[in-house]
């Protein structure tokens, strides 16, 4: 299993939050959870699970795309 994840600001999370929630309502193999960094007030990590390093970077490239508007970097690990 592989994690795709982006870092989002607290402002953001609201909007990601009801864009990952109609994704995963579409899509019963999308998973994805939040969690707030300890060590950075107002940030937070929004990491997508995947079965695979490729269906990894092909879900973030089009979160990237389609929700970020090509703003943000994603990595996988």
């Amino acid at each position: 299993m592989k994690k795709l994840m982006f870092f989002i600001e607290e402002q953001e999370v609201d909007e990601v939050e009801i864009k990952m929630y109609e994704i995963s309502a579409k899509d019963d193999t999308f998973r994805y959870k939040i969690y707030p960094l300890k060590d950075k007030k107002g940030k937070y990590l929004l990491v997508v699970f995947c079965k695979d390093e490729d269906e990894a970077h092909r879900r973030g490239m089009w979160i990237r795309s389609k929700v970020f508007n090509n703003s943000k970097l994603y990595f996988v690990k």
